[in-house]
């Protein structure tokens, strides 16, 4: 006797239809896809992150320096750089005098260090540049000085005269970051924080 999945030895025999029995019963398969994996999605942080920080040392008892620092400070603390956009510091800063509280101070004006209104606030402009270079913002203008300053490493600062030098840079992150400055226990601190 033949099974009846397998059909009959005699070549005569017209093929066989294969009917199952209740013990031989067909269950139908279902197979899981893989789920596709989402696109990489740039999530912007929350409001008030820290993306990038860079302190200098303020290594004078100078009060009309230090002056000029807290002034050049607030003039940029709570600028908002949207992504894509760029950053001026003359622009932001504008001119500096004495009807904004500016004061004679050191600064290297072609190699010699002389009195100038707003000296001293290369260092700002040096410590933002750096927090620039650890946010990885792209750099579009930024001068050194003709002389070695004592806040920074050669070679990481900026050194900046309202007109003709600028420290310029573009926001390369995906959303706005908001600056944020402090001149406090003897040092400047400039902080991108996401906005």
């Amino acid at each position: 006797m033949t099974s009846p999945l397998q059909p009959a030895n005699d070549a005569t025999t017209s093929p066989t239809t294969v009917t199952p029995s209740p013990e031989t019963s067909i269950v139908p398969r279902t197979f899981a896809l893989p789920e596709a994996s989402p696109s990489p999605v740039v999530s912007k942080p929350p409001a008030g992150e820290q993306v990038a920080s860079f302190s200098t040392p303020v290594l004078t008892n100078d009060k009309d320096r230090t002056n000029n620092l807290v002034i050049c400070c607030g003039a940029i603390a709570g600028e908002i750089i949207d992504a894509g956009a760029e950053f001026s510091f003359n622009e932001a800063v504008g001119r500096r005098t004495e009807n904004k509280g500016y004061k004679d101070a050191h600064a290297f004006v072609d190699g010699e260090e002389v009195d100038v209104i707003g000296g001293g606030i290369c260092q700002i402009a040096s410590t933002l540049y750096n927090t620039a270079l650890v946010a990885d913002f792209e750099i579009l203008e930024r001068h050194q000085h003709a002389d070695e300053v004592y806040y920074v490493e050669l070679g990481r600062d900026a050194t900046i005269w309202y007109g003709n030098l600028d420290l310029r840079f573009k926001n390369t992150l995906a959303y706005p970051v908001k600056i944020g400055t402090e001149v406090k226990n003897g040092a400047v601190t400039v902080t991108l924080f996401s906005a």
